[in-house]
């Protein structure tokens, strides 16, 4: 991030915190700031069978370029969470997510859309495509985009860019 000037979202991971799990998303900044949002909404999966806790705090993230959060996953479906945060002055929401199923992929990804569409904000989801190298994990599908209102000023179908489904690829828009 410092030596290219960039923010940089990198994913979710497991993080331990004394004995709570977390799965947390880390924003780099090009000042070295690194900014972290716990997930919230936990799938029966995570809680029960990976020992995950869920996170407390819903975070808002100045930069330069306007207040910035970001959802993990299962909590872009929720829609109190994007609008406390647009309401916070949030005008981009990053989503890392994980899916193991065409059905979990739009269910993550309808609801990204319409958090764009009801908070007249951008939405980019940022997903694992293929397969991790686990022998309990199974493949990831995904297909990811930058999300836009549907209004004056913005693409008309809301996308401003997506990669083709379940291709290793980056994805990048002008906002």
């Amino acid at each position: 991030a410092r030596k290219h000037q960039l923010y940089l979202v990198g994913g979710s991971h497991p993080v331990r915190e004394g004995k709570e799990l977390y799965n947390r998303c880390h924003l780099f900044s090009p000042t070295g700031g690194v900014y972290v949002q716990d997930k919230l909404h936990l799938t029966p999966v995570e809680r029960e069978l990976w020992g995950f806790s869920s996170g407390k705090t819903l975070r808002v993230f100045d930069t330069v370029m306007g207040r910035t959060s970001a959802l993990i996953c299962y909590d872009i479906e929720f829609p109190e969470l994007s609008r406390l945060l647009t309401m916070a002055g949030t005008t981009i929401i990053f989503v890392p997510f994980s899916t193991d199923e065409k059905q979990a992929y739009w269910r993550v990804r309808h609801s990204a859309q319409a958090r764009a569409v009801e908070n007249s904000i951008y939405v980019v989801l940022a997903g694992n495509a293929g397969n991790l190298p686990m022998s309990s994990y199974l493949l990831n599908y995904a297909r990811s985009a930058i999300l836009t209102p549907c209004d004056f000023g913005f693409p008309q179908a809301g996308v401003a860019a997506e990669a083709d489904p379940n291709v290793e690829t980056v994805v990048t828009a002008d906002l």
